[in-house]
């Protein structure tokens, strides 16, 4: 039941036998017969069939019709279909004018050297005041060490002579105990603790 031929349009002439609707059509054409041109600037000039909207956009183009430009700063004018930001590297700036990264990347580095400086000034500080503690503190030590050594030397010369005095005065104690112990009878020098054996 051909009777009619398939539309032109239809890619490889082919299409539903009961209607005559292209089962795909050729590139640039789209709707039931593949009778109306893809709107926009469709990437390889396809769309789809039913509606007419482009699968992919010709470089430099975006949305669903491709009908909008990319950015100018986009630098290979290739941008996201939908959403149009650019997919590749952005441009430079142009000579005088303000990029906002750069500063933030100029601001940041000179934050994170400044912050580096104080830290350096305030540990310097905290050395040379922990060396002048150390200092005042090992010249304190020697300072009480050597009256320390004073005291000593003082009383130890003192002690001496107490020594002297008191081992002057004890022989004759000494003596007068040995001569009484002679004055005691033979009996009574004998230790009241040693027994006889039988």
């Amino acid at each position: 039941m051909c009777a009619r031929d398939c539309s032109d349009n239809c890619k490889d002439k082919s299409c539903m036998n009961n209607n005559g609707y292209c089962l795909e059509c050729t590139p640039g054409k789209y709707g039931p017969f593949c009778t109306f041109d893809c709107l926009g600037k469709c990437k390889d000039n396809i769309c789809q069939q039913i509606d007419g909207l482009c699968t992919g956009c010709k470089d430099g183009y975006f949305t669903d019709h491709c009908d909008r430009r990319c950015p100018s700063s986009c630098t290979t004018d290739v941008c996201d279909m939908i959403t149009g930001y650019c997919t590749a590297p952005v441009q430079p700036t142009q000579p005088g004018s303000f990029n906002i990264a750069a500063a933030g990347i100029g601001i940041t580095s000179g934050l994170v050297i400044l912050t580096l400086v104080v830290l350096v000034i305030i540990l310097v500080r905290r050395l040379s005041r922990y060396k002048r503690d150390n200092m005042n503190l090992t010249h304190m030590k020697d300072l009480s060490q050597s009256v320390r050594r004073e005291d000593l030397q003082k009383n130890t010369e003192g002690t001496y002579d107490e020594i002297g005095s008191h081992t002057k005065t004890q022989p004759t104690e000494t003596n007068r105990t040995d001569t009484n112990y002679e004055q005691l009878n033979a009996l009574e020098r004998e230790p009241s603790h040693v027994y006889e054996t039988a």
